[in-house]
């Protein structure tokens, strides 16, 4: 007896199109190809039919219908998509930018990266009910970045009952940490040393200051960061100097996860290359925009979509947040694990 045929799709090839908004890429052009590389991973094998635009004037000789809008990448390019998408009525995803607040600015607007606040929110949490740290210490580089993040952590410390002890800055070029490490040398001796210590910057200040705390024998303080800690040469030059700190990131192929397990080796199988978490925040802004074909009468709002991402992601907040609890990870040996 012959097998009846499959029933026919609920969307006809090709029918929808997503658009993927490209914008000025020389300065991110690093960064274009991980967010490509994502979104096409994310579609391959769909109905769906990605379309690149290079600026906000190509929007208007399209033709829908849409799913919604990958990017951009960069702040300065939202207004003329987010004008555009309000007339089509689509929402917009951006996987890169962190600021704060950032999807106020429209209920279309969407995001699947790591906002600054709740990575904050995050980690005070973490160092206050899981280590027990009531006193904090921060070093930061006098940059946009440091300043913003050492406002944002003292303010989430002290939420969760917490505060900070000793608050620094340091010049953004610094190689001498000796003096920053003296002086919580001289906090340990009067007995006033904090428990753990914040350095909002890059893997490549934190090799540098970690083995001056080492030298001049400063004990008995945890180290604590943030994604930008999340780079396997952190290890590879830390060293033994950097075991088990702790930072967060929205992805680790050192996840025991098999969704992002999957992810991982498509992507490499894919491009040769690993994902970087930017891959992994355009990948599941890919997938949020495909989850919406999953509506029994018609598209679901992109706020009423829940899936489970390979950033932690499981949906969007009514104000377009990512809904998620970050991978917290630490260093253990030669290796950065996930902790939670």
């Amino acid at each position: 007896e012959a097998l009846a045929p499959p029933p026919p799709p609920r969307v006809a090839p090709k029918e929808y199109k997503v658009v993927l908004f490209v914008g000025e890429t020389k300065m991110l052009e690093k960064e274009w190809v991980q967010v490509k590389r994502g979104v096409d991973l994310a579609f391959e094998g769909s109905w769906v039919e990605v379309v690149e635009v290079a600026s906000p004037s190509e929007l208007e000789s399209l033709e829908g219908p849409f799913l919604g809008v990958v990017g951009p990448l960069l702040v300065k390019n939202l207004p003329p998509v987010l004008d555009w998408a309000g007339r089509e009525g689509v929402p917009v995803v951006t996987p890169f930018p962190v600021a704060p607040g950032l999807t106020s600015k429209s209920p279309l607007l969407f995001r699947t990266s790591l906002p600054l606040d709740q990575e904050t929110s995050f980690m005070a949490g973490f160092l206050r009910s899981q280590l027990g740290v009531k006193e904090l210490a921060i070093f930061y580089p006098s940059t946009p970045y440091g300043k913003v993040m050492s406002r944002l952590m003292s303010e989430e410390i002290q939420a969760v009952g917490g505060e900070v002890t000793l608050l620094r800055s340091y010049p953004p070029n610094v190689r001498d940490f000796s003096p920053y490490a003296l002086e919580l040398k001289e906090w340990e001796e009067e007995g006033v040393l904090p428990q753990a210590l914040y350095v909002p910057d890059s893997w490549r200040r934190v090799v540098l200051l970690v083995p001056q705390l080492v030298f001049h024998e400063v004990k008995g303080i945890s180290l604590a960061g943030t994604a930008l800690w999340d780079d396997s040469r952190l290890v590879r030059e830390g060293g033994g100097y950097v075991e088990y700190s702790v930072f967060p990131d929205t992805f680790t192929f050192h996840s025991p996860y098999l969704p992002v397990l999957e992810f991982y080796y498509r992507f490499k199988l894919a491009y040769s290359v690993d994902p970087t978490p930017l891959a992994a925040q355009a990948y599941d802004a890919a997938r949020a925009l495909l989850a919406r074909l999953e509506g029994k009468d018609g598209l679901i709002p992109l706020e009423e979509v829940s899936f489970l991402g390979v950033t932690g992601i499981a949906g969007f907040t009514p104000q377009g947040e990512p809904v998620r609890v970050p991978f917290l990870l630490v260093v253990e040996g030669s290796t950065i694990r996930q902790m939670n």
